[in-house]
């Protein structure tokens, strides 16, 4: 998760799911107390704290970071998570689009592709995403086994999407 649009928008969708028999693993990015604490208040609010976990990994990439400077800071978040990943192997991975869903995705799809786990990866494009993919769902897409979008428009365009309609 990371502070902003795509944090509002997981909580409002994580709200509405019957998650509360699941054991539920939050990840967050460096210094984000923001979507930490969201994620704590819907856990409180909505699942009533029944033991969930809170993961916290580097940030690949900054709002505004130059894409030189990224490549070593990614680099850097893909090597946390991968040590991470090894000791939290989920169900289900549910993503929205911030960059720091990019390791933490494709790690899974690598241990799943060497039989390590059975992670199915689900991503939900950002309902801000119109008529064009972002970056995270361009690059998720070809790993991902479920590729939601929340309009009409992207379902039209992509072989791989699936539409539900708004989500949040």
């Amino acid at each position: 998760m990371r502070s902003g649009g795509h944090t509002g928008e997981m909580m409002k969708m994580v709200s509405k799911l019957n998650l509360a028999n699941l054991q539920r693993t939050w990840i967050y990015s460096g210094r984000d107390t923001a979507s930490l604490n969201q994620a704590k208040s819907v856990e409180q609010h909505v699942y009533k704290n029944d033991a969930p976990v809170y993961i916290r990994i580097p940030r690949a990439r900054r709002v505004g970071q130059s894409y030189i400077s990224s490549v070593f800071t990614t680099v850097y978040s893909f090597v946390i998570s991968f040590i991470i990943l090894l000791f939290h192997k989920p169900d289900v991975l549910l993503l929205n689009g911030p960059g720091t869903c990019i390791p933490i995705a494709y790690i899974l799809f690598l241990y799943k592709f060497l039989g390590l786990n059975t992670t199915k990866i689900v991503y939900i494009e950002s309902l801000a995403r119109v008529n064009k993919l972002s970056l995270s769902g361009r690059l998720i897409m070809p790993i991902a086994d479920r590729f939601i979008v929340q309009w009409d428009q992207l379902y039209e365009k992509y072989n791989r999407a699936e539409y539900y309609g708004i989500l949040i």
